[in-house]
């Protein structure tokens, strides 16, 4: 084997390497949604902590500057 040499794929011409190939398809494109809905929740929960941490933070800036006057 010569390194950095392409490798050919086989052609997918049969009823059954067209399913495997379609299975292979819905695998990645499942993969893909749950990937995507993972990382928008996750940026959700990051969004609101941060949110929440604002807040907070604000909250005692208040605070303290009502107790000031």
């Amino acid at each position: 084997m010569i390194m950095n040499t392409p490798v050919p794929l086989p052609l997918l011409l049969t009823t059954n390497s067209l399913n495997l190939e379609n299975q292979l398809y819905e695998i990645i494109t499942e993969s893909s949604k749950a990937c995507a809905i993972f990382l928008r929740n996750s940026l959700r929960r990051a969004t609101n902590a941060t949110n929440f941490g604002w807040s907070y933070v604000e909250n005692l800036e208040r605070a303290r500057t009502y107790e000031e006057s």
